[in-house]
């Protein structure tokens, strides 16, 4: 919106309440801008702006179950967020539970800044998970490209079986860079992984872990 001075051309001797009038009417203007005095199209940087970021929240959840698993064989065998038998009885590095993540190489990238777990049986408090940022390669392989989160315990809250959560707290944020090696448009998933197996965590039949991963970037236009 135009700024509009009630005195534009100053008659004759230059009068002082002219002046004031002028300046006071700028003062105002400036010191009150609303949004009808932004252009459309201004293109105002985003690091102007005081709410500059928009936030998303990713949670996995496994369960232990026995009884709803006839379908399933070994305990290394994971359905639909649900382990046969104990955490404690996978392997090391197994992918526990993956969510992609839309968007390329055009888009902001998302950055983790919080991480939050529950567990209900934390057995021995010695298990270890973390969150790998990666992608399934042409011959269907889990490809990670970096670690955002590293390891962290299920530790015990008083006693071993007990249950337990936590807050991971990512002092500096970690960015998920859709843009690798393998092309921008290749598709991104975060990945919960079993770092380090330790005794009897989640052996209890219905015991649960739930990882909740705090996420966000800049605002983008589209």
């Amino acid at each position: 919106m135009a700024v509009t001075l009630p005195f534009p051309t100053l008659s004759g001797a230059i009068a002082s309440s002219e002046l004031d009038s002028n300046f006071s009417t700028l003062a105002n203007r400036f010191g009150n801008i609303v949004n009808a005095d932004i252009a459309t199209g201004a293109a105002i940087d985003i690091d102007k702006l005081s709410a500059q970021y928009e936030r998303m929240l990713v949670q996995f959840h496994i369960w232990a179950t026995e009884s709803d698993t006839a379908a399933v064989t070994g305990a290394a065998d994971i359905v639909a967020g649900r382990i046969a038998a104990s955490l404690s009885a996978l392997a090391a590095a197994t992918v526990l539970q993956v969510i992609p993540i839309p968007g390329d190489s055009s888009d902001t990238n998302w950055a983790i800044y919080d991480v939050s777990w529950a567990c209900s049986d934390t057995g021995d408090g010695a298990s270890q998970v973390r969150l790998e940022w990666g992608y399934y390669s042409a011959v269907g392989v889990w490809t990670v490209s970096t670690t955002p989160v590293a390891a962290w315990l299920l530790a015990n809250a008083n006693a071993a079986q007990d249950a337990n959560d936590g807050l991971q707290v990512n002092s500096t944020a970690t960015t998920l860079d859709f843009n690798h090696a393998t092309g921008g448009n290749t598709p991104r998933s975060l990945a919960l992984v079993l770092n380090t197996q330790g005794a009897g965590t989640m052996s209890a039949d219905g015991s649960f872990l739930a990882v909740s991963v705090a996420m966000r970037r800049k605002i983008q236009a589209s």
